[in-house]
């Protein structure tokens, strides 16, 4: 968590004024599984919201086809980030929502380690949930807030939204 925050903080937080960091949310599930969501960090900028979870990565390469995270054939566990990127959605219908898993490489390489995309499936695309390394997260995070209307607002409402499920 504190590696994530320190990537966004140093490499993205300053090209964004208006960016707000919110970090340790918690909110309740508005889909049939219900419970309690806890998310790692919420990136808003303008009408977007990226939500973020990040792992420390095994080695070796990554396969990622929109649903399910492999490392050497076996599934990793990306949590419930498509269950909070989905109530985060129901809860601030004007935001455009989408999560992303950020892997964090043990050796500290911004481009480790790779995960591979089947051809059908765009890095670009709208999916709900994307998976990346530190430095395709940057440039995936930049192209997300820049094509969004307002990116150097502050919506305050959401804001205070987010600040209100971080302090629980």
């Amino acid at each position: 968590e504190n590696l994530t925050i320190g990537l966004l903080a140093n490499s993205l937080l300053p090209d964004y004024p208006a960016g707000r960091l919110v970090n340790s949310l918690r909110i309740p599930d508005s889909g049939r599984r219900g419970g309690v969501l806890e998310i790692g960090h919420v990136l808003l900028g303008g009408y977007r919201m990226a939500v973020l979870e990040s792992q420390l990565a095994a080695p070796g390469n990554y396969n990622w086809d929109g649903r399910h995270l492999r490392n050497r054939g076996r599934e990793v566990n990306i949590g419930r980030l498509a269950d909070s990127v989905r109530t985060l959605q129901d809860r601030f219908p004007e935001c455009n929502v989408t999560g992303w898993v950020l892997l964090h490489s043990p050796n500290g390489n911004p481009f480790e380690p790779v995960v591979d995309y089947p051809p059908s499936l765009s890095r670009s695309s709208p999916a709900m949930v994307h998976v990346g390394n530190a430095g395709t997260l940057q440039r995936e995070l930049r192209r997300f807030f820049n094509d969004g209307p307002q990116p150097n607002v502050v919506q305050l409402p959401v804001l205070g939204g987010l600040i209100d499920a971080s302090a629980r």
